[in-house]
């Protein structure tokens, strides 16, 4: 076949050739003249950890890039998404919400919308940061507030036993002495069921590592580290109170009576002290989370 026989073929169906072309420009305009257009908005925002947060903060063992991981997870869970959703006053059911890391060491976060309404979306990847600033904030105070009303409590109890003590110095009677002890049974027994319970949970936790966990576990271990100089602290103050109520044989009562009640003032200074220190250091880190 030659030349002259292709040029044949070419004229006699160039026709066709032609129509199918024009055909599928019809086509191809009437399908994209009934598709709504999808449009894609995005926002970024960095994850940081704080200076000098303190070790009861849960998230405090966590490297800013171990902290960008959880918050892309909770960036685009249903609680957070409902939230958004009432702050708005519609629903999110048709966009799709996605966020990731900009790169896998970076502290950034990128969250991207898309959806058929540029406003829209618009709107809604502006507000999700906003709702994960709200919550995060939420959840930082929220710890804080128990742990520093928790202090505030025992500080109180611990200003009633010091101002005791002082006025009883210089007379202190079986009775009062036996209500003393009494008192410290009280102030002890909820650290020790507190304290147990925190290493039990530890020791259940630790097998199985994992962001959660980990999050769970400091902030407990920051809870125990926090308790136990106070109960051992407790437990000097009983032990003292116990042998004021046994004074040995031989030894001269009212000295050793003065001398363990004076003791015992002075580890009850130290947990009013101690308990101060931990009320103001939340208080400071919660500022600095903040």
């Amino acid at each position: 076949m030659d030349i002259r026989q292709y040029f044949y073929l070419f004229r006699r169906w160039a026709w066709l050739l032609i129509l199918g072309t024009f055909v599928g420009l019809i086509l191809g305009f009437i399908i994209s003249s009934f598709q709504v257009p999808t449009y894609q908005t995005s926002t970024k925002v960095m994850v940081s950890s704080s200076p000098n947060g303190m070790a009861s903060n849960p998230y405090a063992i966590f490297t800013d890039q171990q902290l960008a991981v959880t918050y892309v997870q909770i960036l685009t869970t249903k609680p957070m998404l409902q939230k958004v959703s009432e702050h708005l006053g519609y629903p999110l059911s048709d966009v799709v919400i996605t966020a990731r890391q900009v790169d896998e060491r970076s502290p950034i976060l990128q969250v991207s919308i898309t959806g058929t309404d540029p406003q829209k979306i618009a709107d809604i990847a502006n507000e999700l940061v906003i709702v994960l600033i709200e919550q995060n904030q939420i959840l930082q105070a929220g710890q804080y507030a128990a742990s520093e009303e928790s202090l505030q409590v025992q500080i109180e109890q611990v200003e009633q036993q010091v101002a005791k003590y002082q006025s009883d110095l210089d007379n202190l009677s079986s009775k009062s002495l036996s209500e003393q002890i009494t008192q410290v049974q009280t102030q002890m027994e909820p650290l020790q069921v507190e304290v147990a319970q925190l290493q039990k949970d530890i020791t259940l936790l630790t097998p199985a590592i994992s962001q959660e966990n980990k999050i769970k576990i400091a902030d407990k271990q920051a809870r125990l580290d926090q308790l136990t100089p106070l109960l051992n602290l407790y437990q000097q103050i009983y032990t003292n109170l116990v042998v004021l109520g046994n004074p040995g044989a031989g030894v001269d009562t009212n000295s050793l009576v003065l001398t363990r009640l004076q003791s015992t003032l002075d580890l009850y200074q130290k947990i009013y002290l101690n308990l101060i220190n931990s009320r103001e250091a939340i208080r400071l880190a919660r500022l600095q989370n903040t």
